[in-house]
């Protein structure tokens, strides 16, 4: 059914990208560049409900899912929320739409919901499993993945049926990516999953990390980012066929990672500062060349990008905000 063939990381052997990441490495091994933008919150969504994923598609409708079965839904690009309860389902974990009307959203118990109408009614898909599923992406209406619990699922008819296309008990699956319907990635604990060819094989990827590895995402089809706790910072500029392993020596969980274009990307975390639990926004204009530090109250926990230059926040206590980023130089 699937096979995992093991893969080590190959050292980087190409001048302008090792000297490209040494640049890096002393950046965020040295310091963070602390920004002081301006963030901008809606009306007073009147929650306690831990958010825990954002997604916007088409500039003008978004999405974002947490605990206690929330789902939040805006159609004028964030400037009011309207919410719902999906009964019976405590924590909602991802989501993702293809357009403004079809998406899914995955959670505790092996939970797959689906809409065809923008959300105004979820229907649940069957699912072979009753593990937790912690990613979700489709690449059109048919292809999707689901990550989670020792599993990944697979679905070519826009989840009608769902396939096991990968099953190990020494993994949780936390993120997703995939170019295309036979090429993607997913990271599990410290490794690295690869496969070209829908799931059905996959390459293992051990990387020299303690770290648990939470999500995986491309900026374009060569440059990507993997990112987790213990300010774990992966960077690829082969599109993965070797990884650089980058620290900013902090304790900060990062929590997602996301690019819109070539240049500007963000990751949402969570660390310690004066012994108190807070969030915190990295965020790049220059491909991750220099990076840019947004601290907030609250807990981030996903950041997605509406159009270039605007990025969307959820996190604990029903957090949700949006930043405008400097455009490049």
């Amino acid at each position: 059914m699937y096979h995992i063939k093991r893969k080590e990381v190959r050292q980087i052997n190409n001048l302008w990208y090792f000297i490209l990441v040494l640049g890096m490495i002393g950046f965020w091994g040295n310091h963070f560049s602390r920004a002081q933008s301006t963030w901008f919150h809606p009306s007073p969504m009147n929650s306690s409900n831990t958010l825990i994923d954002i997604c916007f598609n088409e500039q003008e409708y978004g999405w974002a899912v947490g605990d206690s079965g929330i789902v939040w839904h805006t159609q004028n690009g964030g400037k009011s929320w309207d919410s719902q309860t999906i009964e019976n389902y405590p924590v909602l974990h991802a989501l993702t739409f293809t357009d403004e009307k079809s998406g899914w959203i995955v959670g505790e118990g092996g939970l797959i919901l689906r809409t065809q109408n923008g959300g105004q009614k979820w229907i649940v898909q069957e699912c072979p499993t009753s593990d937790t599923f912690y990613d979700v992406v489709f690449l059109d209406s048919l292809h999707g993945w689901i990550a989670g619990s020792y599993y990944i699922l697979a679905t070519q008819n826009g989840g009608q049926s769902w396939e096991v296309k990968l099953h190990s008990r020494e993994h949780v699956f936390y993120g997703l990516y995939f170019f295309n319907p036979s090429e993607g990635w997913a990271v599990g604990g410290s490794s690295l999953f690869y496969t070209k060819d829908g799931g059905n094989t996959w390459e293992l990827s051990e990387l020299p990390t303690r770290s648990c590895l939470y999500s995986i995402f491309f900026q374009d089809s060569l440059h990507g980012w993997v990112v987790g706790d213990d300010a774990a910072i992966y960077y690829t500029a082969n599109r993965g066929q070797s990884w650089q392993e980058i620290y900013s020596h902090r304790p900060i969980w990062l929590n997602s990672v996301k690019f819109c274009n070539p240049y500007f990307g963000c990751c949402a975390g969570v660390f310690y500062e004066n012994s108190e639990l807070q969030g915190i926004l990295l965020w790049t204009n220059d491909g991750g060349a220099t990076w840019q530090e947004e601290i907030c109250a609250s807990p981030l926990y996903a950041s997605c990008f509406r159009k270039p230059g605007l990025v969307w926040t959820v996190g604990a206590g029903g957090y949700i905000a949006q930043l405008e980023l400097k455009a490049p130089d």
